[in-house]
């Protein structure tokens, strides 16, 4: 049995990483909820966030694939509602993590100790497909963790989550410049939506 589970988990593998391959692209990462927490010192409370992740798919790093690790090197932003964007200005990685009990996506400082996750930020029950880093049709209700996300440097000083909603966790990419244009349109349109969210 377990034999049989480790050959198709290797299937999917070896699939989902040659379609990563020849579909290289730019590809944005998104974590939408409502948080509350502090940028610069300034305190928000209940507000709608989005964080946006943005990379390639070419860069993802599949090596410690075999145990269901996956890892993309990104920059990243901060959108609180009534706030201006911030920058994150530190290097980052998404990382998933679907081994045993997987399912968790979400942040960790570029630094991280390969094969193990240290998050800053995260979700955890993502579906399986989505642990492989490509594009992610939108989903909904999954558990935050962002004890660890503490005076992450930014353009406009730390930023520190003390709470979040469940996350909505979605990505897309692109291919064209004139895709590229309409795909960051659609993200604007993610980032108004997320206002009527309630906490």
């Amino acid at each position: 049995m377990a034999r049989t589970l480790g050959k198709a988990i290797s299937r999917l593998v070896l699939l989902f990483s040659a379609a990563a391959t020849c579909a290289a692209a730019p590809i944005t990462y998104l974590f939408s909820a409502v948080g509350s927490g502090t940028i610069g010192g300034a305190s928000f409370t209940n507000k709608a966030y989005v964080i946006t992740l943005m990379g390639d798919t070419s860069t993802i790093d599949n090596t410690y694939a075999g145990l269901g690790e996956y890892r993309n090197a990104v920059t990243g932003t901060i959108q609180v509602k009534s706030r201006r964007l911030v920058t994150i200005t530190m290097p980052i990685v998404i990382t998933t993590a679907c081994g045993a009990g997987g399912g968790y996506i979400g942040i960790e400082k570029a630094a991280g100790s390969p094969p193990f996750p240290t998050y800053i930020y995260n979700a955890r029950g993502a579906p399986v497909t989505d642990c492989f880093l490509g594009p992610a049709t939108p989903t909904t209700g999954l558990p935050a963790t962002v004890s660890s996300f503490t005076n992450i440097p930014s353009t406009k000083g730390p930023v520190t989550l003390t709470f979040s909603s469940p996350i909505t966790y979605q990505a897309q990419s692109c291919t064209r410049p004139r895709a590229c244009r309409k795909h960051g349109a659609k993200m604007f349109r993610t980032l108004r939506a997320t206002e009527t969210l309630v906490p």
